[in-house]
């Protein structure tokens, strides 16, 4: 009984050992420990960038295309096949599509006004259930899209988010930084980026 209470003792001892050295290690620890591992979606596209979290089939010949951005836009200019032009309101544009069979159609969303968001691009190939029907199968409408804009559900975040403004170093770190940049390495800020990258891996040799 003593050995059994003896063992449960020595457990709680370095239970709460280890849990005081996690919790010191957290205070003391880093700034950039604080960051944890995320997708490649979530580093390669910023929120600044018009992202596609859904295509949603509205009607046989309508699609709304749901976008995600911290940009808003209130109307969506639509160009088909370089030609056919229609508007759309809102942040979640909704388009007329050819409904033609196995015909290949592009579509161009352009944010208005165009400053507002970088334009998005895609192709859609439409095969009705009548056409799956004829083969024997039991098919809804099928719509095949193509397009480089990013598309999925993930978190993203704007690109100054990932920018680190050192505001821990303190004032007197950064202006001595900012001298040994421009006095001892000879850095000048109208310099060519690769001039400068050249200056400073000279320097750090």
């Amino acid at each position: 009984m003593r050995s059994s209470n003896r063992l449960v003792t020595i457990a709680l001892i370095l239970f709460i050992t280890l849990l005081v050295a996690n919790i010191w290690h957290f205070l003391v620890r880093e700034k950039e420990s604080s960051f944890y591992p995320t997708s490649y979606a979530t580093l390669y596209y910023p929120s600044d960038i018009p992202t596609v979290r859904e295509w949603k089939q509205v009607a046989r010949n309508q699609i709304q295309v749901k976008i995600a951005s911290n940009k808003k836009v209130n109307q969506w200019r639509i160009i088909t096949d370089d030609t056919i032009s229609q508007i759309s309101t809102g942040n979640d544009p909704i388009l007329n599509v050819f409904d033609d069979e196995g015909q290949l159609h592009t579509y161009t969303l352009i944010p208005l006004p165009e400053k507002n968001a970088p334009q998005i691009q895609f192709t859609i190939r439409f095969y009705s259930k009548e056409f799956y029907a004829n083969r024997g199968l039991n098919h809804s409408d099928v719509y095949i899209i193509k397009t480089d804009a990013p598309c999925g559900k993930f978190k993203q975040y704007p690109v100054d988010y990932w920018i680190d403004d050192y505001n821990y170093v303190g004032e007197e770190g950064l202006a001595e930084v900012d001298r040994i940049i421009h006095e001892e390495i000879g850095i000048r800020d109208d310099q060519p980026t690769f001039s400068k990258m050249e200056k400073l891996t000279r320097f750090l040799r």
